[in-house]
């Protein structure tokens, strides 16, 4: 009995271990450097919240730059692919449990243009 409980326990952790391994090795096939990060809803209000606390300065409204992101989010996401000489940069953080959870982002010189979020 106490040998079935312990072939059943490391059975349960093996078929653990590959699921999200498997889960893990498919994030890092696209995006190497952007799958090790964990992005919750937490995450996002965060973000949701610089957005609303600078876009809406009456006086000076201030730019959103990528060190927002990577500090709401909570690690650096991989550049996707830049145009005009650098210029323009689009980026993707991407969480590492689920691949469909993940944050797209545009910046011109540095400065948010466009930001997409999936999978909440």
């Amino acid at each position: 009995m106490m040998l079935l409980k312990k072939i059943l326990s490391i059975s349960t952790i093996i078929i653990l271990t590959a699921g999200y391994s498997t889960k893990a090795e498919a994030c890092e096939k696209n995006f190497t450097y952007a799958a090790s990060g964990s992005i919750t809803r937490k995450n996002i209000d965060n973000l949701k919240k610089i957005f609303i606390i600078k876009r809406n300065k009456i006086q000076n409204p201030e730019p959103i730059v990528l060190g927002d992101f990577e500090s709401s989010l909570g690690f650096s996401g991989q550049l996707i692919k830049s145009t005009n000489n650098g210029k323009i940069e689009h980026r993707i953080w991407i969480d590492q449990e689920d691949c469909r959870r993940n944050v797209k982002a545009s910046f011109n010189n540095n400065e948010l243009s466009h930001v997409k979020i999936s999978g909440f």
